[in-house]
């Protein structure tokens, strides 16, 4: 099957109930369903079966909540970053470490490196990649820090993410 507004084809098995196609785009009789169980052939039983825990009816759970700003630690160590104060910065996350979330985004979708890297920072630039911060990890309109530095024209910061090594997990 093509979608001739693309130009691709689409494959005929392609069902999510989560995020069905658009209107038009997969012709419903090509979708294939899955086929519900045979009906149980064990002794008579009155009352019907509990659902399974994996049955697609179950409630979904909802993720762990994350780290909020609002945490005491949190908000000292995005205090000091807004104060561009590096001797503040260094004290909070050696005598804290393990309670601050290095990579948390704030309200604007920014990380504190980001953040350090709009300023032109290279201070804390440094000091925030020495204890854990993700150089690759893009805020919400989809720049890295690398980038911000870059359009800042903050060329230290650019030269010295150029040669943070990548942490693979």
């Amino acid at each position: 099957m093509n979608d001739s507004r693309f130009g691709q084809a689409i494959p005929s098995n392609f069902a999510d109930p989560l995020y069905p196609p658009p209107p038009g785009l997969i012709d419903p009789a090509c979708i294939s369903r899955p086929s519900s169980p045979p009906p149980s052939t064990t002794a008579s039983s009155s009352s019907p079966a509990p659902p399974s825990a994996s049955s697609s009816d179950a409630p979904l759970t909802p993720p762990p909540t994350p780290p909020t700003l609002s945490s005491p630690c949190q908000m000292t160590f995005r205090e000091a970053v807004q104060n561009g104060d590096t001797l503040e910065l260094q004290r909070i996350l050696e005598e804290r470490e393990g309670k601050i979330n290095i990579n948390l985004f704030d309200t604007e979708g920014q990380t504190a490196l980001h953040q350090c890297c709009l300023r032109g920072n290279l201070e804390l630039v440094k000091l925030l990649v020495r204890f854990g911060a993700d150089v690759r990890l893009a805020n919400r309109d989809g720049w890295n820090p690398l980038h911000i530095a870059a359009y800042g024209g903050h060329n230290d910061i650019f030269l010295f993410l150029m040669t943070v090594p990548v942490r693979r997990s």
